[in-house]
């Protein structure tokens, strides 16, 4: 009859009232406070400074800048695109002699825009521009500034053009 009840065993002639389900009880007290921890311990990874966590602002490339090296590339390197290069050296002899032009009251050109399909040669003319008036040629690709967080590509162009 003790056998029958719930909860109560008999075993060697003593009698044991431990439940089951208090160790159940245990058992779960145990994962639940061991799921807790991982959690706060994972969070606390995601989170963590010094930009070394999972949200941290992540730099596809860094852009290197070298002032002093100036491209070896000319027009001559560049095949076709005649009247492109035509405009361009207006360009380049502003840059070659700035002091012609600021005496005739003119204004610097401000920048140039090459727009294209990839591969038909916008890199290759301005390197051949800096290489014509000898002046370096700062390259980075536009990846190198896309960050996460907003502000933050901003102020990587802006360091850059400090460099």
């Amino acid at each position: 009859e003790l056998r029958a009840c719930k909860g109560l065993s008999f075993e060697c002639g003593e009698l044991s009232t431990e439940s089951r389900d208090e160790t159940l009880s245990r058992l779960s007290l145990l994962l639940d406070l061991g799921g807790l921890v991982a959690s706060i311990g994972a969070l606390l990874y995601l989170l963590k400074g010094n930009n070394q966590g999972l949200f941290a602002a992540k730099h596809l490339e860094e852009p290197q800048v070298d002032s002093n090296r100036k491209p070896g590339v000319t027009f001559a390197d560049v095949a076709g695109m005649e009247n492109t290069k035509e405009e361009l050296r207006e360009v380049i002899s502003y840059l070659r002699h700035p002091e012609t032009f600021y005496a005739l009251g003119a204004r610097p050109p401000r920048g140039i825009l090459l727009a294209g399909p990839s591969g038909t040669g916008k890199t290759l003319l301005a390197r051949a521009v800096a290489g014509e008036a000898g002046v370096p040629f700062l390259y980075a690709s536009s990846a190198s500034f896309v960050e996460i967080y907003v502000g933050q590509g901003a102020q990587r162009i802006r360091q850059f053009f400090e460099q």
